[in-house]
């Protein structure tokens, strides 16, 4: 048995398998209410049909009955065929563009229904697999599409699209460009295929139009699925349980992204706070911006709890901001270093430029800069461990000798006093730079030297020796802008922190001078003898316990055995059985006794009850016959009863005083 709805723009036909009801558990559906939804569902887009719809059709039907459901399925036909004929020949607009959203949310709730036959296997899969199944609520997806803005140039992707409902909703509701899924799972994909045909047609039953998708059956971490992931605008990744690997593997594909991509999952690909430091810049949240969309209740199947979705952004401008702001940084710092010099290391610069000034030492390439400031430092960082000037002029004499012959062998001659006080300039710039890194390299041995002097009790009160080539260090300690502020200022130790370092510090001073001590041995000598002893007293007293349980154990055993002997029992495995069996079928006994009188009970409240029934009626008679209209009331049986049980005990009285007197008459007459 069949029942038939006509498309209302003629599409041709849908029909239902009469039993309406099938399926059990989860997967049970009622096909009496897809056929009502349905039919309210077309009468919202012809607003003509909803008066006659409504008083004529949707009036009076049985769910149950297979004649009524059919007269309403005939009745709503013969209204869409009268329509059409009317609307035959006219320019009636029939098909709207995308359906509404409460018209989607109906057909893909009855695609679902029709497409997945059983939804208990969907969850069959093996444990701690990244294949675990869970969809997304309707309403969790229109909100992503309220979030982002989806253009027609947009090519949506879902990483793992089960039976593909997000795929659907958002060809049928977006004007994307078109929307992929991809499923490995066996069982989802099944399902998908069923999915796409049933869609397609409640689609063109109700003349709505949808976008470009396909549901793909496939790992789409295969390097084959890899062009649609790059080529993609929208991610869509349910990867609440996808585990480390999977996501490190999508992690690596979404490096590829183009900028604008937007990528919405389950959980973050890195935190909402993140930073970008030097030691993190091949992390993927350096080229992403990660933003959290507002979590609603019942947005997941696997949970009610709200599920918090993350939406991600593609931004490499993220990673460029920051090496512009390093690069400012380093600017600024060599900029402060240039124009607050002292004594130290610019006044070094200084008299190096001037000495291979006054001896014409120049080129027009940009190669001489960068050898000379190559030679200062590695001359400077050589004679750092040095002592004394003559080092110093022999190393400063050998690096002029060794640019003059480069500059010999080239051809080349000194130039002008203009060119020569412009490339002096350059060569100046060039110097200051890369003497600032020596400094900064020179200047962390030096940091090296005074925590080793500091430590060591001969280096007390003293200043390591630093190399004279170095002025500039000797002024200025490491902790100072000339080290530091390429990165970051000097932070102010809290009080707090100050206070608990020195707590330490005298703790672990205080250690080391008790440590210098000669009773220092013999008190740990003392110690181990104790722990020694100890440790034999507490096996000794383990073993009287150990005793102890083991008399009262078989004191234990013996009074039992003593017990069953008086009460008549043998102590072997058969006289147990025995009597375990017995106690067993007294049990069953007594359960069946306690069922009888259960039931006996049952009987005699169910003939207590037919009893109450009829004496209520008989009440009811009499009271009907006495002319009493009003209902009686429990307070007016009470009153009753109070009053049956007075006259009972006046009567009573009545019938005694009787007996008294005529015993009194009965012993008065004469014999």
């Amino acid at each position: 048995m069949e029942l038939v709805l006509q498309s209302p723009v003629g599409a041709g036909t849908v029909v239902y398998q009469w039993p309406l009801a099938s399926g059990e558990g989860q997967g049970k559906r009622d096909g009496a209410s897809d056929i009502l939804e349905t039919i309210r569902w077309v009468y919202e887009d012809f607003p003509e049909l909803k008066l006659p719809l409504e008083n004529n059709v949707l009036t009076d039907f049985d769910a149950n009955s297979y004649e009524s459901m059919k007269t309403l399925c005939d009745k709503f036909n013969r209204a869409i065929h009268s329509m059409v004929v009317m609307c035959k020949g006219t320019t009636v607009q029939k098909v709207s563009n995308n359906p509404s959203r409460g018209l989607l949310r109906h057909i893909l709730q009855q695609v679902y229904n029709q497409a997945v036959s059983d939804p208990e296997k969907l969850n069959q899969y093996g444990p701690f697999s990244p294949e675990v199944y869970g969809e997304t609520s309707f309403d969790l997806v229109c909100q992503i599409i309220d979030t982002i803005n989806i253009t027609d140039d947009d090519v949506f992707v879902d990483l793992g699209s089960g039976v593909g409902q997000v795929v659907l909703q958002l060809a049928a509701s977006t004007p994307c460009k078109l929307c992929l899924g991809v499923e490995k799972a066996d069982i989802p994909s099944m399902y998908a295929e069923s999915m796409n045909v049933n869609f397609r047609k409640w689609m063109g039953w109700y003349g709505k139009r949808y976008g470009s998708y396909e549901l793909i059956k496939g790992d789409f971490l295969h390097e084959e699925h890899r062009d649609k992931i790059v080529s993609a605008t929208i991610l869509f990744a349910n990867n609440f349980a996808f585990g480390p690997s999977v996501d490190h593997q999508l992690k690596e594909r979404f490096a590829d992204l183009k900028d604008g991509t937007r990528i919405v999952s389950s959980k973050s690909f890195c935190p909402l706070n993140f930073r970008i430091t030097d030691r993190n810049l091949s992390d993927i949240g350096t080229i992403m911006r990660v933003s959290e969309i507002q979590s609603l209740c019942g947005s997941v199947s696997w949970t009610g709890k709200p599920v918090s979705f993350y939406l991600h952004v593609i931004d490499r401008t993220k990673l460029e901001h920051y090496f512009e702001r390093l690069k400012n940084t380093k600017g600024n710092s060599r900029s402060n270093g240039e124009n607050t010099g002292d004594d130290g290391s610019m006044h070094y610069e200084k008299n190096i430029l001037d000495r291979r000034t006054e001896e014409g030492v120049s080129s027009d390439s940009s190669d001489p800069p960068t050898f000379m400031a190559r030679t200062e430092r590695s001359g400077c960082c050589t004679r750092s461990g040095s002592r004394g000037k003559g080092s110093d002029n022999k190393g400063s004499e050998a690096v002029i000798r060794q640019f003059r012959r480069r500059l010999t062998r080239s051809g080349k001659h000194p130039p002008s006093t203009a060119a020569r006080s412009s490339r002096a300039k350059r060569t100046s710039r060039s110097i200051t730079e890369n003497t600032e890194k020596a400094n900064t390299i020179t200047g962390l041995d030096i940091l090296h030297e005074q925590i080793v002097s500091s430590t060591s009790p001969q280096g007390t009160g003293q200043e390591s020796p630093l190399a004279p080539e170095c002025p500039g260090q000797l002024q200025t300690p490491p902790t100072t802008s000339t080290v530091g502020t390429q990165v970051c200022g000097e932070l102010e130790i809290p009080q707090a922190l100050q206070n608990i370092l020195d707590l330490y510090k005298n703790q672990f001073l205080s250690m080391f001078e008790r440590m210098k001590r000669d009773d220092y041995r013999s008190y740990i000598n003392d110690q181990i003898i104790q722990e020694k002893e100890l440790n034999q007293t507490l096996r000794r007293k383990a073993a009287e316990l150990e005793n102890q349980i083991k008399r009262l154990i078989s004191d234990g055993v013996a009074l039992l055995k003593m017990r069953m002997a008086e009460l008549g029992i043998d102590g072997t495995c058969a006289a147990l059985l025995t009597e375990a069996k017995e106690l067993i079928l007294r049990h069953r006994g007594l359960q069946a006794e306690a069922a009888r009188l259960r039931a006996q009970v049952g009987s005699i409240e169910q003939e207590q009850a037919r009893l109450v029934a009829q004496r209520r009626a008989e009440l009811s008679a009499v009271v009907k016959q006495d002319g009493i209209t009003e209902p009686i009331t429990k307070e007016d049986l009470l009153r009753e009863i109070y009053d049956s049980m007075r006259q009972r005990r006046n009567m009573l009285l009545r019938a005694s005083r009787l007996e008294s007197e005529l015993s009194s008459l009965t012993d008065g007459v004469p014999q």
